[in-house]
């Protein structure tokens, strides 16, 4: 059986990126309730050109966002949009995290992944200027 996770990644990587030309800044929200709680991410970020995909963590907090996982969730839901959003995939860029502002008790990694979502649409629109 063919591995199809290898193929499209292969696939991927043969085929060019949609570059951007300037440096972005956005935001990313998700705010609803989610499992048990009204859960409430917003993510700060900077996006600027670069030769490969790159995340740079400049948020105050980073290291209880990457204790809990949630860095790397909110990278996933920008990857999402990014990678699958366009005609041709947008990854030669840098995103520097700057702020997330989010309830440490009632807060999720998908709620996370929602907001870098919303980030990575705010990118696409923010390049389609």
């Amino acid at each position: 059986m063919n591995d199809f996770i290898k193929l499209w990644l292969d696939g991927l990587s043969k085929r060019g990126s949609c570059l951007i030309d300037e440096r972005l800044t956005v935001s990313g929200r998700f705010e609803a309730y989610l499992v048990h709680a009204i859960q409430r991410v917003e993510i700060e970020l900077v996006v600027e050109p670069a030769p490969q995909f790159e995340v740079v963590e400049a948020a105050p907090q980073t290291e209880d966002l990457r204790r809990n996982g949630y860095l790397e969730w909110a990278i996933f839901g920008i990857l999402d949009v990014l990678m699958l959003g366009e005609l041709e995939p947008v990854y030669k860029l840098r995103i520097i995290l700057r702020n997330a502002d989010y309830d440490p008790i009632d807060c999720s990694q998908m709620a996370f992944r929602l907001a870098g979502r919303d980030a990575g649409r705010r990118i696409l629109e923010g390049l389609r200027r």
